[in-house]
């Protein structure tokens, strides 16, 4: 498969496949909770802490665009959007999301212009920095592809471990009190979750399309099953098809982005779902 698909499209390929699972299966019960905009908010804070990383890294005379680095410093922005949020929304009396609303253009405005003053900077180092916002996953290298592929793994395993609290704190909290599954923690979980794999899908969708990976398939997978495990599952097999073919696609016609089509095979699954839906109603 190395030798007919090329080794970097075949990592990409890899990379993708297992993000596209994850994010999928996490998308599910992020998109029962309601919490997408929180999501979408939180990938366009992390700009502004991706480039301050590769500032401050590449200053201090070390490789800017190194991955952990990056998604460190963007994990730590996306923290500072969250508190922000919380801030806003409950000592400025402005409802949740004005806030969220406020936060993700401010954020996103602010990394532009971060990012437009580094690119006139002589580091040598600048160029890729901006695959960060729409995504380029033909330019991952092998150590992103690692890193990608095991916090995914990671994630999928915390989303099975406490399937039982997430269902809980979804449909019913007060139940879920009552059971041993404490309403606050559980929301930190899933929030953390969302936080994890926005961070490490912005290699490969970039930070503006990387919502939809946490909403396009759990869509999908709603119009066809009730059970919530069982679209979990479903939706981390749409999101997993989709970003498997959206990386095969883009490797036969270079010059389209493999972000970008993901998300288009993504809508075009949920069209062809909700059409099928609509035939068979009839």
């Amino acid at each position: 498969m190395i030798q007919y698909l090329g080794y970097n499209t075949f990592i990409a390929f890899v990379g993708a496949l297992v993000f596209g699972f994850s994010s999928g299966q996490i998308g599910a019960f992020v998109y029962l909770r309601r919490a997408s905009l929180l999501s979408d908010s939180l990938a366009h804070a992390t700009l502004p802490g991706l480039v301050i990383a590769f500032l401050g890294s590449a200053l201090l005379g070390f490789d800017g665009k190194n991955t952990i680095v990056l998604l460190s410093g963007a994990t730590i922005s996306a923290l500072i959007g969250v508190f922000v949020i919380q801030w806003i929304s409950s000592r400025a009396n402005l409802g949740f999301d004005t806030a969220i609303g406020a936060v993700l253009s401010v954020f996103f405005g602010f990394g532009i212009v971060l990012l437009t003053g580094v690119q006139s900077i002589s580091l040598g180092q600048q160029a890729g920095l901006e695959d960060y916002i729409l995504g380029s996953a033909s330019g991952m290298l092998f150590q992103d592809v690692v890193v990608i592929c095991i916090v995914s793994i990671l994630c999928s395993l915390m989303i099975f471990v406490f399937r039982r609290a997430l269902i809980a704190f979804i449909f019913d909290p007060a139940f879920g009190e009552l059971a041993g599954f404490p309403q606050q923690k559980v929301s930190f979980l899933l929030n953390a979750l969302a936080l994890v794999v926005t961070i490490i899908g912005l290699k490969i969708v970039g930070l503006i399309l990387v919502v939809a990976m946490l909403t396009v398939p759990a869509a999908t997978a709603r119009l066809w099953t009730e059970g919530v495990w069982s679209m979990s599952l479903l939706s981390a097999f749409i999101g997993g098809i989709a970003a498997g073919c959206g990386i095969l696609i883009s490797a036969a016609f270079p010059n389209l982005p493999s972000g970008a089509l993901i998300v288009v095979i993504m809508f075009a699954l949920l069209a062809v779902s909700i059409i099928l839906k609509r035939l068979k109603e009839i």
